[in-house]
């Protein structure tokens, strides 16, 4: 519970002080990335992402930047939606779809 307040006090703090304002992905963002539930997420430079598990895929899509969020366009699924993000030297924190309470927080593992 701790980790979690900690993990939205990081991203709002940082969303109000911290804007995107292009639309282009920040070149941080492509790379392999890995969360606490084991989780890599591979976002590619074509903007395709894909969140897998060693075993299987959770989610695959493109991503865009609008208006200061990353846009998901699923593949996987018949699904669009935005999320509130900041990425900031190794660490990349995004809120989860549907659930603004919650966010995912990841850690950069290589290019």
């Amino acid at each position: 519970m701790r980790k979690l307040f900690l993990i939205l006090f990081l991203f709002f703090t940082v969303s109000l002080t911290y804007g995107q304002r292009n639309t282009d992905l920040e070149p941080s963002l492509y790379g392999y990335w890995l969360n606490g539930d084991g989780e890599v997420l591979i976002i590619e430079l074509d903007n395709t992402f894909t969140r897998r598990t060693a075993s299987k895929i959770l989610a695959a899509g493109r991503v865009d930047l609008i208006d200061n969020e990353i846009r998901v366009i699923r593949t996987d699924i018949d699904a669009e939606y935005s999320l509130g993000f900041h990425v900031r030297n190794d660490l990349f924190v995004v809120a989860k779809p549907g659930d603004k309470n919650e966010a995912w927080l990841f850690t950069k593992i290589g290019n």
